[in-house]
């Protein structure tokens, strides 16, 4: 018994050694798939080339901080994934963007809530932070959503953006 013990132990402490987060440092891109399984890898000097946008939000401290990057919406239309204007109907809307972190967290995003005919929610794809690279556990590329009250959609450590499409059960 005392054996069968010390080796779910061992395999619990092995897990939890093994399953590490990649640091920002080897993180070199952001991996978009889009709804065909189109991959396409953007760098930090990739995202830098856009307009940058400031969200101002409130650290868990209750100081301010500014985060700057390109909005979403704006790298999402460049690659065609997000189609603005009032044609936007139907299946169009049965796509989500599910943004993953290199921790495993992840969040799901609808097309509604990001187009400017619809929600037109401002989210920054943050690459840096009062002016200076995002540090390791924030980046190289965070989510950042100035009118949300709370932090839980503002994904710290992206790592991809993969949209879906939804469909209905029994079609």
């Amino acid at each position: 018994m005392r054996s069968l013990f010390a080796f779910v132990c061992l395999m619990l402490i092995t897990a939890s050694t093994t399953a590490q987060v990649t640091p920002a440092s080897e993180q070199k891109y952001l991996e978009i798939v889009t709804v065909d399984s189109k991959v396409i890898h953007l760098s930090v000097a990739d995202l830098a080339k856009y307009k940058q946008v400031g969200a101002s939000v409130t650290a868990d401290d209750g100081t301010k901080v500014l985060y700057t990057g390109p909005l979403l919406r704006d790298v999402l239309l460049k690659f065609g994934i997000l189609s603005s204007g009032p044609h936007i109907r139907g299946q169009a809307l049965h796509q989500i963007l599910l943004v993953s972190a290199r921790d495993g967290y992840s969040v799901p995003f609808t097309i509604g809530e990001i187009d400017s005919n619809f929600g037109n929610l401002k989210i920054v794809l943050a690459i840096k932070m009062d002016g200076k690279p995002l540090f390791n556990y924030e980046g190289p590329f965070r989510i950042a959503i100035p009118t949300d009250k709370e932090g839980a959609r503002s994904v710290r450590m992206v790592s991809s953006i993969r949209v879906v499409r939804l469909e209905e059960k029994g079609k």
